[in-house]
């Protein structure tokens, strides 16, 4: 690779006059026919001569990080895995340019491919990993479109040669204002004038590069760049370093008083990274942990905070380029540690990141809290990175984390992670095939690759806090989990015997006066959304035996006058569930072991309770409404303490509350 600013771009002839007239239909045709060339050009050459391992440069950073890429005979190969055949359309592979940001100029690549359904490219301005323009041969057509978090929109298209596998094919792109132009013609024909022309949504200076959309046959197989030229009469500019997820941790109680607080960022690009925390909304007299060199994908770093009770916490992450020396500062996230009053607590799961219409849930959680909600725990199915439908492109780790990070780099999420500690558990179809149920087919790296991403307190899946008097545990129904289809009884488990053994023990020996327990899985029933049979993936149908055991052991808590909750995810509804005591003693003749359901955010699919599950309140039961929970906990000493349950309504312009919220005293009794 070599920068210049020798006059002229590597090109196979100027604009025909077609092109010419395309760019005129579009009012921008003088501004086309200006060259971007000349003495003052700023240019950047990939000629891939040295054989490269392990990439294709330095500057070449590919946003799905774990794909064979290498150059090898003065090319550099990206390798394409095969895909999953639940795939959601159009997923795009970019491989950006780093410090080499313009607007305006031109790209020139030459690229071969041995699948001709395989869409290579070139793309342009991007200011981020999913937020970019590019176009792309697909076939016969180049298509324009503006790339973002969840999906692609098409600006225009045009015919162009086919793709022949094998040959070697040139593609040249030009953004000039809110346009980008394209012509593809292949190697030995004359160049022709612009194929493709499309409005694309930012005008800003971005990397350009090199992108790739997934193969619509779904196999094996490889994109090859002989060649990359970028040319601008722009300064070109470093790329700023990015950081879409910044995750504050929940804070967990230490033996002498004070609380550990973790914080996790996400960047995009390599970095040095550089946690800042405050007692101070200003950020002034900071603390500053080392430096922490983030060379290797995915470019995550953690850091644990000791604070006291009682008190606030602002924080940052200051992050460097190691090739530029350019340095970028994330918004500043707040954390409100723990102190005995009223307790608002969060709960979310089942969110789509394409597919189902968009809506406001996240937003509507934090305008539907009478106060900063102490903590969040999202209880799994980020973005549905393995499904029957929508899926990431192959269910490999590197494809995981794009769609970890597309989900929770939604604004929303990102603005309501900034106010409100958040935890989280996996559910099924984070965990690698597209609907696990139990320990023996979680995918190998799937827990690796989480605890690489979370900031919970613990790496097991399972963990607790405490506010106040108010003791939570979140649970995870999956990693450990015996097969649903083997023998039930004492010896068939879901949570698995050391989280069932930590489970009891905590609750156990914890003077807290209210339990919450959130769980990624229901206790009650469900239904198969497509065909309407029982699902036996809930406690109650799969492991009635450890249901069983979890209510009677949540049950003799409430005997002993100490409320527990159930917070739970998976199943699309809104809707309460009253468990009554299986052992039947008398004194708990009139309890309940209440479960909320509150799930999902942005499903696809709804999961009602079996015909005649009489533990559902049909009063308190909706379907087709995406939303999320909230809880509502009154302070100690109030005159009538009281614990509300709320379902969120997610869409925007509709009542807050999606039913009358549940109010019940705090005491069981």
């Amino acid at each position: 690779m070599r920068r210049t600013t020798r006059a002229g771009f590597v090109a196979a002839g100027t604009a025909a006059a077609a092109g010419v007239a395309l760019a005129s239909r579009h009012g921008v045709g003088p501004a086309l026919r200006a060259s971007v060339g000349g003495p003052s050009a700023n240019r950047v050459v990939s000629e891939f001569a040295a054989p490269v391992r392990g990439g294709w440069g330095e500057q070449w950073q590919p946003v799905i990080y774990g794909r064979t890429m290498n150059v090898e005979n003065g090319a550099a190969q990206l390798v394409v895995p095969r895909g999953n055949a639940r795939t959601a359309r159009a997923q795009p592979m970019p491989v950006m340019l780093l410090d080499s940001c313009f607007a305006d100029g031109e790209q020139l690549a030459a690229i071969s491919v041995d699948d001709p359904t395989l869409r290579p490219g070139l793309l342009a301005r991007a200011s981020s990993p999913f937020r970019y323009a590019g176009v792309t041969l697909e076939h016969d057509r180049l298509v324009v479109a503006n790339y973002f978090r969840s999906g692609r929109r098409i600006a225009g298209d045009g015919a162009a040669a086919a793709v022949v596998p094998g040959s070697t094919i040139f593609i040249r792109a030009r953004t000039v204002g809110d346009m980008l132009y394209a012509r593809a013609w292949p190697e030995g024909d004359r160049e022709p004038g612009w194929q493709a022309a499309g409005r694309i949504s930012t005008r800003r200076p971005g990397m350009p590069g090199v992108l790739v959309v997934h193969p619509t046959s779904l196999r094996r197989c490889m994109v090859v760049v002989h060649s990359h030229e970028a040319v601008s009469g722009e300064r070109l500019l470093p790329t700023m370093p990015s950081c879409p997820v910044l995750i504050s941790g929940i804070p967990a109680r230490r033996t002498d008083g004070d609380l550990d607080i973790r914080l996790r960022a996400w960047s995009s690009w390599p970095c040095e990274l550089v946690f800042e925390w405050s007692a101070h909304p200003d950020m002034r007299d900071p603390r500053r942990s080392p430096p922490i060199g983030l060379a290797d994908a995915p470019f995550t770093a953690l850091h644990t905070v000791v604070a006291a009770a009682g008190g606030s916490l602002h924080w940052r992450a200051r992050l460097t380029s190691p090739s530029s020396g350019v340095e970028s500062v994330t918004p500043v996230h707040h954390v409100r540690t723990p102190a005995p009053g009223p307790v608002t607590l969060l709960a979310a799961s089942c969110g789509k990141i394409a597919g189902p219409r968009p809506n406001a849930a996240f937003r509507r959680l934090l305008e539907s809290a009478r106060r900063s909600p102490e903590a969040l725990v999202y209880q799994g199915d980020l973005g549905y990175a393995n499904n029957r439908w929508g899926a990431a492109y192959t269910p490999l780790p590197d494809y995981f984390y794009d769609r970890f990070m597309r989900f929770l780099a939604d604004p929303q999420f990102v603005e309501l992670r900034r106010q409100v500690p958040t935890g989280f558990t996996l559910d099924d179809h984070d965990y690698g095939p597209p609907n696990n149920a139990d320990r023996t087919t979680v995918a190998p790296w799937a827990v690796t690759l989480w605890n690489r991403l979370h900031a919970d307190p613990s790496p097991r899946g399972y963990f607790d806090f405490r506010i106040g008097d108010v003791h939570c545990l979140a649970i995870d129904g999956r990693r450990y989990c015996d097969p649903v289809n083997a023998e039930d009884g004492p010896r068939k488990t879901k949570l698995g015997w050391a989280q069932r053994a930590w489970l009891e023990r905590t609750i156990e020996e914890s003077d807290g006066r209210l339990f919450v327990v959130y769980s990624a899985d229901i206790f009650g029933t469900r239904r198969d959304p497509r065909s309407g049979s029982v699902l036996r993936d809930c406690f109650v149908t799969g492991w009635p035996d450890e249901y069983r055991w979890a209510m009677a052991l949540f049950m003799s808590v409430q005997l002993h006058g100490r409320r527990v909750i159930v917070l739970s995810g998976d199943a699309h509804s809104l809707r309460i569930n009253n468990h009554p005591d299986p052992l039947r003693r008398h004194g708990a003749r009139d309890m309940r072991i209440i479960e909320f359901i509150c799930s999902g955010l942005r499903p696809r699919l709804w999961s009602g309770a079996e015909v005649d599950d009489r533990t559902v309140d049909r009063s308190r039961y909706v379907l087709g409404v995406p939303g999320a929970g909230l809880v509502e906990i009154a302070a100690p000493g109030a005159a009538r303490r009281t614990v509300t349950l709320r379902a969120i309504d997610g869409r925007a312009g509709r009542p807050l509350d999606a039913w009358q919220p549940l109010v019940l005293p705090f005491s069981p009794r």
